[in-house]
């Protein structure tokens, strides 16, 4: 297409070393089937927080304000202090009361500078119910004379009950 003088530009870029690389930086927990048995037990998922200065420690918070709603997430620590070339490990919780998509934006603070978030850390979960699911929607046996036997087959899908035992009733 050749040369157009308005659109040429001179950009000058550089690349900078991250104080700390956080590994996901998005939990996503799927589905959380809410049992009145398991309210205390949440899923749990780990973040691992990598210091990549070999020169001095890092301070971290996150704001647990975004938390506090409603109590769906639980992240520990909430705060803390990474050596030079270590690592350290944040533990996440996921414990829905009601059914629904949950997602939250967590800021992430490094070295006490609150003004900007260095990223936000995503959590995302969903909280359902236990169901029952049919293979089929309807059942419809063919016309046949009377005295002969017809028959049909579906399966019965369990999505969340433990130690079901389905009792059935044919009128």
């Amino acid at each position: 297409y050749g040369k157009t003088d308005g659109t040429s530009r001179l950009v000058s870029c550089r690349g900078i070393k991250p104080k700390c690389i956080i590994q996901p930086n998005l939990v996503d927990f799927k589905k959380k089937v809410i049992n009145n048995m398991e309210r205390a037990i949440p899923v749990e998922a780990d973040i691992e927080v990598d210091k990549m200065d070999h020169h001095k420690s890092l301070t971290w918070p996150i704001d647990p304000t975004v938390l506090a709603e409603d109590s769906v997430f639980i992240v520990t620590p909430q705060k803390g202090r990474i050596e030079p070339g270590q690592r350290q490990i944040i533990r996440v919780g996921f414990n829905p009361l009601d059914p629904g998509t949950y997602e939250r934006h967590v800021p992430f603070y490094i070295d006490n500078d609150h003004t900007k978030p260095y990223t936000n850390l995503i959590l995302k979960g969903y909280g359902d119910y236990p169901n029952l699911f049919f293979e089929r929607k309807e059942v419809i046996l063919p016309v046949v004379p009377l005295d002969i036997e017809s028959r049909c087959q579906f399966k019965i899908i369990n999505d969340g009950y433990e130690n079901l035992n389905l009792k059935y009733e044919i009128s």
